[in-house]
C-alpha cells in the first residue's frame, strides 16, 4: 500500500515533545501498522482505499447536494470490536449517507444512500454531533435532523443489502420534551459506558442533560437547561475513557463548557476559556472537539489550524501547534471529523475536499504503555444477572487482573461475570514501554434477603428440646437475637434449644441492599400448670391434643377436665360424658339429664290432656 507521509511541524512546544520511538506491530492491519510507526506529533496522509461502491474517496465523501456528506459534523464512530469506523450524514439538499471504514481490508465502503427528500423524513441529515456508540457492542445511536427521535442500529442484526428502516430501530423520546419547542434542530449525543448509556445534550432551555439507561429502556433528567446554558445550536460532547469524563456544551458562538462524571455530577468550566478561537461547535468558524486516546486530554482543532488541548488535572486550555486539517478541507473551512482510535493511540480525521480528500492520522501524545480499552456491559446489574468486560489492549505483551477479580488475563478478549457485590475491576497491560492501568465498575442492585424460620415442635414440656430450622437467600450475614444469640451460617441451618420458660427467637439476615428478620415462638408447658383453669394440666393438654388456652376445646359445655374424668373425647362435640359411674361428674351429668327428661315427659302429657279435652 502507498502511504504518503507528512510530518507536520508543531510549534517549538510540540517539537520539543516529539522522541523517536521505535517501530511497534500492533496488528496485521495497515491502520495499526501505520498507528505503530508514528511520532508524537505526527500528522500522516494514508491512502484511502475504496471498493467498487463509488469510484474515490472524494467521490464517498462528496454529497450531490452543496458541499459534503461531512459537512456540518464533528465525529465519527470508532468500533473497537470489530475495527470498523462509521459515519452517517449528508450535505445540504443531498441524499443521505452511511460510509465505513473496515481496518481488517484497509477500505471504505458506501452502506447506504437515500436520495435527497423535501418531507422532511429524512433518514439522517447533517451529522452534527449527532451520532454515538457502545465501544462494547458496537451499537449505533443516531439523531435525525430536527426530531426528538433517537434511532439505534445494532450491528449484531446487521444485513446486506441494507434497508435503513429495517436496521435502525427507535428508542423512548426523552420525556417532557414536548415537539415543537423544547429540542434544537442541532444537539449532541455521546455514549457513557460507566454509566451505560446515552448522554443526550440539548442548548434549548427546557432540555439541558439527558441519560439514556441502555439497561432499563428509560431516559431521566441529569441538568435541566437553566442550569447548563449552551449555544443554540450544534452543541457538542466527546468522552474521554482515561479520565472517564465527557465535556460537553459549546454550540455557535458560546464558550459554555462543561464536564460530566460517571456518578452525573456536572461541573461548569466555562470560566477558562478565554479565546474565542475554542468555541467549540459545527459552524464553519468553530473549533472541532475531540479526546487524545493517551493523554485523555481534549482537544480543540481551531478553523485557523491552532491546536488547544484542555489538561483536566490543570483545568486550563493551551495552545499546543498546529495543524494542516482545515488546509486539506474545502476553502479551508473545517469540513473534516475526528475519531479517536484508542487501541492505537491516535485521531483519524476525514478531510474533504473534492478530488483532493484525505484520510489522515494524527499522534498526539507519546504512548508510556499499550492502548487499552475496556468495558463492561451492562454496568448496572441486578443480583442474579451478568455484566461482560471486555479488553483490547493494542502493543500489550501481558494482562493483570486485580481488584475485584484476579489472574493473568489475555491481551484482547471478553469475560462474562455474575458479581453478588458491586465491584471495581482493574486491569494492567504492559508491554516493554511501560504499563497502562483501566478499571470498570460494575454495581449490583441487590434485593433484601429472604429470611424463613421455623420451630418444631413449637410447643414443648418444661424441660424438652425444640429444633429451630432457618433458610437463607440472598445474604452477606446473619444474626440472632432474642433468645438465642450470635452469627448465624448464611446458607442456613439448624439448632436445639431448651427454654425454660416460653420464648422468641429473632433471625435478622442482612446484605447491601438492607435486612430482613424472621421470628418464631416456643411455648413452654410448666409442670402441674392449668393456663385455662378446666382441670387439665397444660402439660395433660398436650398429651389429649386439646387448646391449653381454651377451657372447652370443642365447645361442647364441658370443660376438658371433665371430658378427660369422665371418659368422653375432649376434641369431639358429639362425645359427652354419660358414664354411669359415682364418681366425678359423669354420675350428676346422667342425673340431670333424666330429670330433665322428667319434666318433659310430664309437659307433654299434660299437652296431650289438654288437646283431649278441647277435642
Amino acid at each position: 500500500m502507498r502511504v504518503d507521509n507528512l510530518i507536520h511541524k508543531f510549534s517549538l512546544f510540540a517539537v520539543l515533545l516529539s522522541v523517536s520511538l521505535p517501530v511497534l506491530s500492533q496488528g496485521a492491519t495497515a491502520l495499526a501498522e501505520e498507528a505503530a510507526s508514528m511520532a508524537p506529533g505526527e500528522f500522516r496522509i494514508m491512502q484511502a482505499n475504496v471498493d467498487s461502491t463509488v469510484a474515490d474517496f472524494g467521490d464517498l465523501l462528496q454529497s450531490e447536494g452543496s458541499a459534503s456528506v461531512i459537512a456540518w459534523s464533528n465525529k465519527a464512530l470508532w468500533d473497537p470490536v470489530r475495527k470498523q469506523v462509521d459515519f452517517f450524514g449528508s450535505g445540504h439538499r443531498g441524499g443521505t449517507h452511511h460510509i465505513r471504514y473496515n481496518a481488517s481490508t484497509d477500505t471504505w465502503t458506501e452502506l447506504f444512500y437515500v436520495p435527497h427528500v423535501t418531507d422532511g423524513s429524512i433518514p439522517f441529515g447533517h451529522g452534527y454531533d449527532q451520532n454515538a456508540i457502545n465501544p462494547a457492542t458496537g451499537d449505533m445511536y443516531f439523531r435525525p435532523y430536527n426530531q426528538l427521535t433517537v434511532r439505534k442500529h445494532d450491528k449484531n442484526l446487521e444485513q446486506m443489502p441494507y434497508v435503513y428502516d429495517d436496521q435502525w430501530e427507535n428508542i423512548p423520546v426523552p420525556p417532557d420534551m414536548p415537539d415543537p419547542g423544547a429540542k434544537q434542530v442541532a444537539s449532541s449525543l455521546e455514549y457513557f459506558p460507566e454509566m451505560g448509556g446515552l448522554i443526550y445534550t440539548d442548548g434549548h432551555p427546557r432540555a439541558g442533560v439527558r441519560f439514556y439507561n441502555e439497561a432499563t429502556d428509560q431516559w431521566s433528567e441529569l441538568a435541566p437547561g437553566e442550569q447548563v446554558p449552551m449555544g443554540p445550536y450544534q452543541n457538542m460532547s466527546k468522552y474521554s475513557p482515561v479520565h472517564k469524563v465527557i465535556m460537553f456544551g459549546g454550540g455557535n458562538g458560546s464558550t459554555d463548557l462543561y464536564l460530566l462524571d460517571e456518578t452525573g455530577t456536572v461541573t461548569n468550566i466555562s470560566g477558562d476559556i478565554d479565546n474565542p478561537e475554542v468555541i467549540i461547535g459545527g459552524h464553519s468558524a468553530d473549533a472541532r472537539l475531540t479526546s487524545d486516546p493517551i493523554s485523555g486530554d481534549f482537544l480543540a482543532f481551531a478553523a485557523n489550524g491552532n491546536i488547544y488541548q484542555y489538561n483536566i488535572a490543570d483545568d486550563n486550555w493551551t495552545n499546543v501547534g498546529t495543524h494542516p486539517i482545515a488546509e486539506y478541507s474545502n476553502d479551508g473551512a473545517p469540513w473534516f471529523v475526528a475519531v479517536p482510535i484508542e487501541e492505537y493511540g491516535v485521531i483519524m480525521f476525514l478531510a474533504w475536499n473534492y478530488d483532493n480528500s484525505k484520510m489522515v492520522l494524527y499522534k498526539h501524545a507519546a504512548a508510556t504503555g499499550p492502548a487499552l480499552a475496556f468495558t463492561a456491559t451492562p454496568a448496572e446489574i441486578d443480583l442474579g444477572q451478568t455484566s461482560e468486560l471486555a479488553w483490547n489492549a493494542a502493543n500489550a505483551s501481558a494482562c493483570i487482573a486485580s481488584g475485584a477479580w484476579t489472574g493473568s488475563k489475555p491481551v484482547v478478549s471478553a469475560e462474562t461475570i455474575a458479581p453478588s457485590d458491586t465491584g471495581t475491576y482493574q486491569l494492567v497491560c504492559s508491554n516493554n514501554e511501560g504499563s497502562t492501568t483501566r478499571s470498570v465498575t460494575v454495581t449490583v442492585n441487590a434485593s433484601v434477603p429472604e429470611v424463613t424460620l421455623v420451630a418444631s415442635p413449637a410447643t414443648v414440656d418444661e424441660g424438652n428440646i425444640s429444633t429451630l430450622t432457618w433458610s437463607v437467600s440472598d445474604a452477606d450475614s446473619c444474626m440472632a437475637s432474642g433468645a438465642w444469640s450470635g452469627i448465624k451460617n448464611i446458607a442456613g441451618g439448624n439448632e436445639t434449644v431448651s427454654p425454660n420458660t416460653t420464648s422468641q427467637y429473632i433471625l435478622t439476615c442482612s446484605n447491601s441492599a438492607g435486612s430482613a428478620q424472621a421470628d418464631v415462638t416456643v411455648t413452654v408447658m410448666q409442670a402441674n400448670s392449668d393456663a385455662d383453669q378446666d382441670g387439665l394440666s397444660d402439660s395433660d393438654e398436650m398429651t389429649y391434643g386439646t387448646d391449653p388456652m381454651d377451657p372447652d376445646s370443642d365447645d361442647d359445655g364441658f370443660t376438658d377436665g371433665e371430658e378427660v374424668n369422665a371418659g368422653s373425647n375432649p376434641n369431639d362435640a358429639n362425645d359427652i360424658p354419660m358414664s354411669n359411674s359415682d364418681s366425678g361428674g359423669g354420675a350428676a351429668s346422667v342425673l340431670i339429664l333424666f330429670i330433665e327428661f322428667g319434666f318433659w315427659l310430664a309437659a307433654f302429657k299434660r299437652r296431650r290432656r289438654l288437646a283431649i279435652a278441647d277435642g
